[in-house]
């Protein structure tokens, strides 16, 4: 996949990065829009959508990979679930 950082893309707001996404038995690479929000109690807190994901992705467990870090996580019912999302580093992922 080559420098963690090759291929991102930051403007003042939004952080663009790709991402090899693998699970469900599929690999693929799409975008992660990264940026920080506040909310009204006044909490930060950081949004992540991924892009260009293939429309038919099934639900389920995937593997974000971004360098030599992965985010463990899912979708269901068609949108992504990060609230139970786990980063690791690629060298303790789990076996498939």
């Amino acid at each position: 996949m080559g420098s963690f950082l090759s291929g991102v893309v930051a403007s003042d707001e939004i952080v663009r990065m790709p991402v090899h996404v693998r699970g469900m038995g599929l690999a693929f690479e799409c975008m992660l829009d990264l940026w920080g929000e506040q909310s009204s109690s006044g909490r930060s807190y950081t949004r992540c959508p991924t892009t260009d994901d293939p429309p038919d992705l099934p639900d389920g467990r995937h593997h974000l990979e971004l360098g030599k870090f992965v985010v463990q996580t899912g979708k269901f019912c068609g949108e992504w679930d990060w609230s139970s999302s786990r980063l690791t580093f690629k060298n303790r992922l789990p076996e498939k």
